[in-house]
This record gives C-alpha cells, sequence and structure tokens, in this order.
C-alpha cells in the first residue's frame, strides 16, 4: 500500500469512520460518495482553512491531518523546482549544496532529493509529507532515464508550480486518509477490498484536481520566507477546498 504508520481516527469520529466502512464494502464507489467522504474527512480535522494553516481541533474531538509537515515540504519542492527552472539542475543542486548529486543515476538523484526535500520524518505528519512527495516524484518523474531528461521535466514543471503543488496536496490527503482508514477496512472488509477501495479514493482525488490549470507566476517567490509560507498555505487551503 505504502501507506505510513497506521493511526486510528479519534473514537467521536464514529460517523465518518461508519460512512467509510461501509461505502468500502459497497464495491464501486462513485464520485459523489468520494466527495461526500473526503468533505466530511476534511470537516472533522477542522477544515481546509484550519488543516492549511495550523488552526486546531476538528470537528467531534480532535485533527489527525496537521499539515505542518506538508507545508514546509511544498516550500522546499517550491523553491528547488523554480531553482532548476532558472538555472538548470546541475546548478540548482549546486547552489543548494548538493553537488554531490550532479551526475548521478537518475534513481539516486530522486532518492537523495526525497531526503533533502522531504526533511525529518520524526513524526507521522512527517511520514505523511514524505509519502506525498515519494507519489508525486512517481507521477512526474519516475521515468525519466538520465539527468537530462530529468533536468528537462522539472523545467517544464516551473511555470506550472501551482499545479505541480496542488497534486502534491492531494497526494498529502490521500495519505492521512489511508493512515487513519487502512488498519479498519483491512479489519472490517479484507485486504483485498480494503486495497481497492483506497485506489478509488486515490484515483478520485487525482480526478478532482486533474485539468487545474496555474494562476500567476510563482517561480520568483521567496519560498523560505514569509510569503512563500503564506503561499503555500494558500495553495493548500486551495487545494483542500475543491472537495466542498
Amino acid at each position: 500500500m505504502g501507506t505510513s504508520t497506521g493511526y486510528s481516527a479519534p473514537p467521536s469520529w464514529g460517523d465518518l469512520k461508519s460512512d467509510v466502512t461501509r461505502a468500502g464494502g459497497a464495491g464501486a464507489l462513485v464520485p459523489n460518495t468520494a466527495r461526500g467522504l473526503m468533505q466530511s474527512f476534511i470537516q472533522h480535522n477542522g477544515g481546509a482553512n484550519a488543516i492549511a494553516r495550523g488552526g486546531a481541533g476538528g470537528a467531534g474531538g480532535g485533527s489527525v491531518a496537521r499539515g505542518r509537515a506538508a507545508r514546509a515540504t511544498a516550500g522546499r519542492l517550491g523553491g528547488f523546482i523554480s531553482e532548476v527552472g532558472r538555472v538548470g539542475l546541475d546548478q540548482a543542486l549546486r547552489d543548494a549544496g548538493w553537488a554531490d548529486l550532479v551526475g548521478r543515476p537518475v534513481p539516486e538523484v530522486m532518492a537523495a532529493l526525497l531526503d533533502r526535500l522531504g526533511g525529518e520524518a520524526s513524526t507521522i505528519d512527517d511520514v505523511d509529507a514524505r509519502m506525498a512527495l515519494a507519489r508525486l516524484q512517481d507521477k512526474y518523474f519516475a521515468d525519466a532515464v538520465d539527468a537530462a531528461e530529468l533536468d528537462q521535466r522539472l523545467v517544464e514543471q516551473a511555470p506550472q508550480l501551482e499545479v505541480v503543488l496542488h497534486d502534491y496536496f492531494g497526494f498529502y490527503l490521500y495519505e492521512v486518509f489511508c493512515r487513519v482508514f487502512f488498519e479498519r477496512l483491512v479489519q472490517r472488509l479484507g485486504d483485498t477490498r480494503a486495497h481497492s477501495f483506497l485506489d478509488q479514493i486515490r484515483d478520485f482525488i487525482t480526478a478532482a484536481l486533474a485539468n487545474r490549470a496555474a494562476g500567476a507566476d510563482i517561480r520568483r517567490i521567496d519560498w523560505a520566507g514569509p510569503a512563500g509560507q503564506a503561499l503555500t498555505a494558500d495553495i493548500m487551503e486551495a487545494t483542500l477546498t475543491v472537495f466542498g
């Protein structure tokens, strides 16, 4: 599955846990049901604004989607892709102090970037953020055959960086959902149905975020400063608001 360590939803989330289990056992997941589940999940975590801006609490007793690590990872990712778009991959690696990666095979570069852009993995939220970054790498860069092609793909993403970050936050939402419900679904429905259901949730999130157009050019923002932090929160909130 590739999910992070399991973490049960708060006991007071009984309504949502029952809805997820019922939907998982129903077979094909229709879009309206998937949207309702994601909307409820976001609301139980305090809502899109609270997740994106560090608000505490959530409907029915607590939040399991902290968002802090995902925002930090998104900021580092945005800064790196912007720099690659400006000076190319090799120089961007040198500028970051990662000259050891110049000329290395693509799998080594991607694994190292996962560590360095993903940050620490000392909390559950950190792990969710890193797993989301791994999924984003697979979507955009997994089949790049060499450093030149990886460079080209990164450069191509720079003008549509906002779309890339929407995808990243969608993957983060999926990782948190899986972490909370995977073990429960396996226990009640079995491994095959649990995986099938979560695959359908992933496909729904991907489809809901498809065809989103980039807004203003955000490549030259100071990603490490207050403006970058505010922008990542804005994009995260906009991503979550898609689901209602």
